[in-house]
């Protein structure tokens, strides 16, 4: 609106003094957002993107000095095309890329990813024989495996591996689901959640000792299925807010119980397939959508 009148007075002014001050006044009101931009950036912001990748997970972080962390890839020809849409064009680096477990919809993208960019470290928790999931890894030197009570660190910013558990291997009937990766991402004190399909309420996660942290974020486990999470996650877990990454299925995700759970806790759900991309910004204290 203030644009539209300066151009207005501009056209309708006779003298060429005012027409000059409404020029530089343009370009000021021009250069103003992008400056802005700049001192966010400055203030030591990390930046979380819940990506919209359909019937799937996909996360990026961007740290306050510009690493980059990818949390899973979506099914192919998902989060590379929503990755162009964040990552400025010449700048193809990620530092790390963290795959829950190996199926299609967490990690279809991965050979795409790993053609248009150039990342660092490969961090999976997988069967010993990842060729299986025709991943293409076996003789990649970035690829590391990660297990409970370890993390990684970049900057400011640890992700911590809550499961799976290294005895979980001997539990063959269990699916891959059980090997999924919880990671407990870490700013300041601001926490994020991550917990891939990985559904909370497994009676082997509790045996083998695992402990919920209190958290700001959860991304709800496995797009929201009947199993997800339970009342006592919950109660434990405390979240401001509940991400559901889910696009159309026919599994029912997300359940009416998990919603009903979450609804009735007061937690706010925020859900990739009404809002399309989700971007949340934390100064380590604080966070805001």
């Amino acid at each position: 609106m203030i644009r539209q009148l300066l151009l207005y007075w501009y056209y309708k002014s006779n003298l060429n003094s005012l027409r000059w001050l409404i020029l530089v006044t343009m370009v000021i009101s021009s250069i103003v957002p992008w400056w802005m931009i700049g001192t966010q950036r400055d203030a030591k912001n990390l930046e979380v993107f819940f990506l919209d990748v359909g019937q799937g997970d996909a996360a990026l972080i961007v740290t306050p000095d510009n690493h980059r962390i990818l949390i899973d890839t979506g099914k192919e020809d998902t989060a590379n095309i929503e990755l162009s849409k964040l990552i400025p064009y010449g700048e193809n680096i990620i530092d790390a890329v963290f795959i829950s477990h190996p199926q299609s919809d967490h990690a279809g993208d991965l050979k795409n990813i790993l053609q248009y960019y150039r990342v660092d470290s490969i961090f999976i928790t997988a069967p010993d024989d990842i060729s299986t999931y025709n991943l293409g890894l076996q003789n990649d030197e970035r690829y590391h495996q990660l297990w409970q009570s370890q993390w990684v660190e970049i900057d400011d910013l640890r992700v911590y591996v809550l499961w799976p558990n290294p005895k979980v291997k001997e539990l063959e009937s269990l699916d891959l689901n059980y090997e999924s990766q919880i990671l407990l991402v870490e700013y300041g004190d601001f926490r994020i959640l991550f917990t891939g399909d990985a559904e909370v309420g497994d009676d082997a996660l509790v045996e083998y000792g695992l402990n919920w942290p209190n958290i700001d974020v959860l991304k709800t486990p496995h797009h929201g299925s009947n199993n997800a999470i339970t009342e006592e996650f919950i109660s434990e877990t405390t979240p401001d807010v509940a991400i559901i990454s889910v696009g159309k299925n026919s599994y029912g995700h997300p359940a009416g119980d998990v919603l009903d759970i979450l609804h009735s806790s007061g937690i706010p759900i925020l859900r990739t397939d009404e809002r399309g991309t989700i971007h949340i910004i934390s100064d380590g204290h604080n966070w805001w959508l």
